[in-house]
């Protein structure tokens, strides 16, 4: 059995049939949608309204088991979210690294298998992993470098998806670990540190909302004791928004340049680079097995140069040379 224990005394109880659609989007009529999360889940009738000879389980099951087949059961919100921007804040149990551990899956997915597409992260054993895509044409990001050792340990962390147009955003804790650009590709380019980033089909832009456990040890009782329905918050967004990242470089002391991690450009897209000394930019389109020289732009040293990319639904990687620091390196990049 895979149950999320309370934090609270006294569990709430809901209904057996009612499990399948426990809780409903709820928004405060008088607040502005400007795109923050500022929904949450409800539970739809009153959870200590279960007669003594009717089965209960109590609000803290996460996944529960269908008593027809065995088999876990997702928490799926019926009604859609147009670009959402979802939240899930979670404390995981220090078993998330078993081998035999449940999968956790959270984030938006369609219920038809996938066919109008998923954008969501998931956790297999201690491994977080961003995928989005539709049926047939999915990316699986792995996101190694995240230590979730610190989500376990530590505090609680916030999981979080910003899902746009031509593109999506995966967050730990308010920092990207992932990017992915739409197009007609299925391609990671990187899926290292500071964070990975891929080509991908684009989803629906209307998703229900998913919080889901799978898969596990069927005979061992799994307690979830810092993951719960109500640390979801979802709302719809806007189909476009724009991005500041710095920009993470290494230096090639032997060819005397400096290397920046891929970087984005669903759509236009602006590097502001402060080099100390007079530089040359190179511009790079990226795919998995070629890399394909776009522009060479000369960079003024000790000024801000502010240099555009049009190349739209790309993902670019940069080489500064004969620079061996810079003083601002930034990209403002639009969804």
């Amino acid at each position: 059995m895979i149950l999320l224990s309370s934090s609270i005394e006294g569990l709430m109880r809901l209904r057996e049939e009612q499990l399948s659609s426990p809780f409903s989007i709820s928004r405060d009529p008088d607040s502005v949608d400007d795109g923050s999360p500022i929904s949450k889940w409800e539970w739809i009738s009153d959870p200590l309204d279960c007669p003594p000879n009717e089965r209960c389980k109590p609000e803290s099951m996460v996944g529960t088991m269908n008593p027809l087949d065995g088999n876990p059961r997702p928490f799926q919100g019926g009604e859609k979210v147009s670009y959402g921007l979802y939240q899930l804040i979670a404390k995981l149990p220090r078993w998330i690294f078993d081998k035999d551990s449940p999968m956790l899956w959270f984030g938006f997915e369609a219920d038809d298998l996938f066919a109008g597409g998923v954008c969501h992260f998931s956790v297999i054993k201690g491994i977080l992993k961003a995928n989005v895509g539709r049926f047939g044409k999915m990316v699986e990001i792995p996101l190694d470098f995240v230590d979730l050792n610190k989500c376990v340990e530590e505090k609680p962390c916030a999981f979080s998806i910003k899902l746009y147009e031509s593109g999506a955003v995966w967050y730990v804790d308010d920092m990207p670990v992932a990017f992915a650009v739409f197009t007609d590709e299925v391609d990671i380019i990187s899926s290292s540190k500071p964070y990975a980033i891929a080509y991908s089909p684009q989803p629906s832009i209307n998703l229900p909302v998913l919080l889901d456990i799978d898969g596990g040890n069927v005979d061992k009782e799994w307690i979830w004791d810092g993951v719960h329905p109500w640390g979801l918050r979802v709302a719809s967004g806007s189909k476009n928004g724009v991005i500041d990242i710095n920009l993470s470089y290494t230096w090639d002391e032997k060819s005397s340049s400096m290397e920046v991690h891929p970087i984005p450009v669903p759509k236009k897209t602006y590097l502001l680079i402060e080099p100390e000394e007079d530089a040359t930019l190179e511009l790079y389109y990226l795919t998995k097995d070629r890399s394909s020289l776009i522009d060479e732009v000369k960079l003024r040293g000790d000024k801000l140069n502010v240099v555009p990319i049009s190349v739209k639904g790309t993902i670019i990687r940069l080489i500064i040379r004969d620079c061996k620091d810079v003083n601002i390196a930034k990209a403002k990049i639009s969804f």
